[in-house]
């Protein structure tokens, strides 16, 4: 998934910056499911680690079991993605 935020985001629902509006740097980062559940891992408490766990060890249905289940863990873990991704690119790894 592909997705236009800007660089000083703060964690919130709105991908827009919220210190630039619409004047901000806009940049796209490609964020997978599994810098998703890493970001679970990495950002989560107890629960939310153990639901980026379960979904890196789940198949292919599980998956998905998991994703519909939680769609809100998923969508804030898919925007501190986003933020650790922009502030820390895989090519700087």
């Amino acid at each position: 998934m592909t997705e236009e935020f800007c660089t000083c985001l703060s964690i919130s629902r709105d991908p827009l910056c919220v210190y630039h509006g619409d004047k901000a740097k806009r940049m796209t980062v490609a964020i997978t499911d599994y810098d998703i559940s890493q970001a679970m891992q990495r950002f989560g408490g107890s629960f939310v680690k153990g639901l980026g766990a379960l979904w890196q060890a789940g198949d292919e249905i599980n998956r998905r079991r998991l994703k519909v289940a939680f769609p809100d863990f998923w969508r804030e873990y898919q925007l501190l993605a986003e933020r650790w991704e922009a502030e820390h690119p895989k090519a700087a790894r």
